[in-house]
């Protein structure tokens, strides 16, 4: 355990906290928790935004602008002043020094990403997963041996898919010749998805690595089909292109410049929720397995098999074929068993004597699930009332019985005001800019934020995630749900008629926030205004998102997306209008089929 850290009235305990002025707990976000802790063991030395990055976010690709955030939600809870300073010194263009006085300093304190609620080793912090976290530890010495791997984590909503994976990306991260790690979230979408949409955003999160420049020389010079898609490599509009590239095209050269993307160094590639993907995505993850060249490449794409079933999704047949070849393999993950259980509640209540029968309390209500454990522990917290004595029969009574229960009885212990963000939050999206949240909550954008960032420094239901720009000029925080089980829940306590209305304020909000460049977001906007009855709009944002699927050769996703909007056409008065809208669906789908 490191030493706490003291300068003037505060004390940090650790570096997962909790940060403490004259005994009270000061509110700030495990981010900036990690941040300061960074700053506060080096009293007196500069330390850089790229060391920043480097330590507190290794495993993601973020701009500076993560840091900028942070620094101010730590000058807020030290009540300090950028232009006088008692604490935090800016140093321009460089980065920033501790300047107060600081006792207690570390040998060694440098944090790691805090994504599991510290900062300590990532392995120390996943409970129960220690076979798991070894078999991606060899696979991924097989791949740093120039062997490629691509490997499918898989299992129910909520089962620790996500914090298996970013464990292990924090921990190799952290290693002294690190490799590039770059992530992808699949998105839930209405219809079609959007082709090759976690490729392009752990594309978009490597060229903003410190090997960034790198990664968007040899885009441009391996990749060209590839590189008017992406803003950091962009040396054209994809509007002027005549036609897109084939797809063998696209394929070939993604398998080429991932391969000499991992030369120097390895490359970890997650791509999360493929249960959602796109069919282009699907092929994409086909096409690197099946490479028959060395490679110091990991692919780890997590997804839900009981989704990817129900609903015959391609990447059940594609999975199974190359387990078959042996060009893949599988991480599965279930339940957790009782001694996991009392190891993350004795972690959780270490002052709680009743740990047996609060372990047997709580593996009995939720058989292991890890998402569900943590929900009820979360209710237990927040009930005093429910100490030691309150582990009889009757408890059983007292805690919901289901997860859908309990996300549903602690949302109703938040205030009006924040279940209100939450509610109009959840219509944006699973991750949503607050300045929609704004817009259909009628509220000025700092106390959307304000609201927001109060829940997420609780770690309730959200988590923050740096800044969002859009084109006519308005920044505002981003923030997401902490997980899709959450956003679910919280979206269906809407009444169906004011979900339809939500979706179409904060889709015109975010069509004039993009301006002319509203078909880059075709398939968000085409979503908002389907769910908000506008079949018009939805209409015109299908044909849009079917001609950017086209430039990417994306032939099925343009197919689905044209067939979907001709669809919608036949909710429309039948009169000319309809039948032009139709006639221009039909002839561009007569030009991708």
């Amino acid at each position: 355990m490191s030493a706490p850290l003291h300068f003037g009235p505060f004390e940090l305990k650790s570096p997962r906290g909790p940060l403490l002025h004259d005994g009270r707990e000061v509110r700030l976000p495990r981010k900036g928790v990690a941040v300061l802790w960074l700053l506060a063991s080096q009293p007196g030395e500069v330390v850089t935004k790229s060391a920043l990055l480097d330590a507190v976010w290794p495993r993601t690709s973020v701009g500076e602008d993560a840091v900028t955030f942070q620094i101010q939600a730590i000058r807020q809870a030290l009540g300090d002043d950028a232009r006088n300073s008692h604490y935090l010194a800016t140093v321009h263009r460089v980065g920033f020094r501790f300047v107060a006085e600081v006792t207690g300093v570390p040998r060694s304190a440098v944090p790691v990403d805090d994504a599991h609620g510290g900062a300590e080793s990532p392995a120390s912090l996943l409970v129960g997963r220690r076979s798991e976290l070894a078999q991606l530890r060899e696979l991924y010495e097989r791949a740093r041996r120039g062997q490629r791997q691509v490997v499918f984590v898989t299992g129910e909503a909520g089962v620790g898919k996500t914090a298996l994976v970013e464990a292990f990306s924090m921990e190799v991260a952290s290693e002294t010749k690190a490799p590039l790690v770059g992530q992808g979230q699949c998105v839930e979408q209405h219809g079609a998805g959007e082709a090759y949409l976690p490729m392009l955003e752990a594309l978009g999160r490597l060229c903003r690595h410190a090997q960034g420049q790198r990664v968007i020389e040899v885009i441009r010079r391996v990749a060209p089909s590839w590189a008017w898609q992406l803003p950091a490599t962009r040396t054209e509009a994809p509007r002027k292109r005549a036609a897109g590239p084939t797809r063998e095209r696209l394929l070939h050269e993604m398998g080429e410049a991932l391969d000499v993307l991992s030369a120097d160094r390895p490359l970890v590639l997650v791509l999360d929720d493929l249960q959602w993907s796109d069919a282009s995505t699907i092929e994409l993850v086909a096409m690197v397995a099946r490479r028959r060249e060395a490679a110091r490449l990991l692919v780890l794409a997590s997804y839900r098999p009981a989704e990817v079933i129900v609903h015959d999704h391609p990447l059940k047949a594609m999975k199974r074929e190359l387990i078959a070849r042996k060009q893949a393999c599988e991480v599965v993950l279930g339940n957790l068993a009782p001694g996991d259980v009392a190891t993350y509640l004795r972690r959780r209540f270490p002052d709680r004597v009743d740990g047996e029968a609060l372990r047997d309390f709580v593996y009995r209500r939720t058989e292991g699930h890890p998402l569900f454990m943590v929900q009820v522990a979360d209710y237990l917290a927040g009930h005093a009332e429910l100490g030691p004595r309150a582990l009889d029969g009757s408890i059983e009574e007292v805690v919901p019985q289901g997860l859908l229960e309990l996300i549903e009885a602690q949302v109703e212990r938040l205030t009006d005001a924040e279940q209100e963000a939450l509610g109009v939050g959840s219509v944006a999206g699973a991750e949503f800019a607050a300045a929609s949240l704004a817009a259909g909550a009628e509220l000025p954008l700092e106390r959307a934020e304000g609201c927001c960032e109060g829940l997420a420094r609780r770690g309730l239901f959200l988590e923050g995630q740096g800044l969002a720009a859009w084109p006519d000029g308005t920044v505002s925080c981003r923030y997401g749900f902490r997980h899709s089980l959450h956003h679910d829940a919280i979206y269906q306590r809407l009444a169906a008629g004011r979900r339809a209305r939500l979706h179409l304020v904060i889709g015109t909000r975010e069509e004039v926030g993009y301006g002319a460049r509203a078909g880059e977001i075709a398939t968000r906007l085409a979503f908002h205004f389907e769910r908000g009855h506008d079949a018009r709009r939805a209409i015109h944002y299908l044909q849009t998102a079917a001609e950017n699927a086209a430039l990417r050769n994306a032939c099925p996703e343009a197919i689905r997306l044209l067939m979907h909007g001709i669809e919608l056409c036949r909710s429309l008065p039948d009169n000319p209008e309809r039948s032009e809208q139709e006639r221009a669906l039909q002839t561009a789908l007569g030009r991708v089929g």
